[in-house]
């Protein structure tokens, strides 16, 4: 059997499923960029962006999908810090919001 012990996260091999892991991995993702800058994806004020050079599009396109990646992140901790306690426990995910509408912000600018 593969019958999953509710609210366990495991199933009945004694695994974790699917959704837990996911769940575990988005939240490692989330850790990932909030620590990280730009100058981590190779984007800084020197970055060509000029439409007509071959690196200058690929630098363009990588940071469109910086963009909405950054822009789902802030999506989840927003949804994640209204669904907390307004106890102080929403904290990290209004910190994390703000270090992510930084770097928003700054990729935008560029």
């Amino acid at each position: 059997g593969g019958r999953r012990e509710s609210g366990s996260g495991l199933n009945g091999n004694g695994r974790q499923d699917a959704g837990t892991l996911l769940e575990k991995d988005f939240g490692d993702m989330v850790q990932r960029f909030l620590l990280s800058n730009l100058e981590d994806f190779g984007i800084d004020k020197v970055t060509d962006f000029d439409s007509k050079s071959c690196s200058g599009q690929i630098n363009l396109h990588n940071c469109y999908v910086l963009l909405g990646c950054i822009e789902a992140l802030m999506n989840s901790l927003s949804s994640q810090a209204q669904t907390l306690d307004l106890d102080g426990s929403c904290e990290s995910a209004i910190k994390g919001l703000f270090t992510l509408f930084t770097m928003f912000e700054r990729l935008q600018n560029l």
